[in-house]
């Protein structure tokens, strides 16, 4: 029998459900213990596993209906941004911490960008209007609409889905931080997406990948990149 601690007994026992789907390689729909199970596969009390089980029912994790028991259920990407949007609106980070986490999820995806657009016109063409659409933006309003579409159609062009869902929450953020830059930078930077896409489409992640930084380094006020800057004007 696998014993818990009392320390954060709930925690604990939810770590241990975790877990045990893991190890048994359960997927949506595939049937868990009863509570009765799990209490005695754990050493703890049926209150403890209700307690546990009703946590991560609350996440979108397992499925509990009567007459079915648990379940493991399909994951709610919709839930979990709802629930990592509370938490986020919560904490306070800073303009840096929200570009570097941007930068981080952006080109870490752009070479799988880089070969979807490269080999369907239909992306690039949805991105170059975009693109277009922030050249004629004369309002914040706008700039910051179409800014949010760029990046969200960038990520999208990936294909990797956990990460465009994360975005989402991300995009929150970030929203208030374009709209925190004054209108003087933001016509500076707008000639920055056409190029970001086209040096994709070139297959040119290097360049493409300064130009990424250089464009969201803006939105601090700041040019980190130095002089490297000067190469991606192309």
């Amino acid at each position: 029998m696998v014993t818990v601690g009392k320390k954060i007994l709930s925690e604990q026992v939810i770590g241990q459900i975790k877990n045990y789907i893991l190890e048994n390689k359960l997927g949506p729909g595939d049937r868990l213990p009863t509570e009765q199970e799990f209490s005695e596969l754990f050493g703890v009390s049926r209150t403890s596993i209700r307690e546990a089980t009703k946590a991560l029912s609350f996440l979108g994790i397992i499925h509990s209906a009567p007459r079915q028991g648990l379940t493991l259920a399909k994951v709610d990407m919709n839930k979990a941004m709802e629930y990592l949007s509370f938490h986020f609106a919560l904490s306070h980070y800073s303009k840096e911490q929200i570009l570097e986490t941007r930068f981080g999820l952006e080109s870490g995806t752009l070479s799988e960008s880089m070969k979807n657009i490269s080999k369907d016109a239909a992306l690039f063409q949805k991105l170059n209007h975009i693109c277009d659409e922030i050249l004629a933006a004369k309002t914040e309003e706008d700039f910051v609409r179409w800014d949010a579409a760029f990046h969200q159609s960038l990520l999208e062009a990936s294909g990797i889905e956990p990460l465009i869902a994360f975005n989402e929450v991300l995009q929150i953020f970030f929203t208030r931080l374009c709209e925190d830059v004054s209108q003087s930078r933001w016509q500076e930077v707008k000639a920055l997406y056409g190029k970001i896409i086209r040096a994709l489409r070139e297959k040119n992640l290097a360049t493409a990948e300064l130009l990424l930084r250089k464009q969201l380094d803006y939105y601090v006020g700041g040019k980190k990149s130095g002089g490297s800057q000067e190469k991606t004007e192309v």
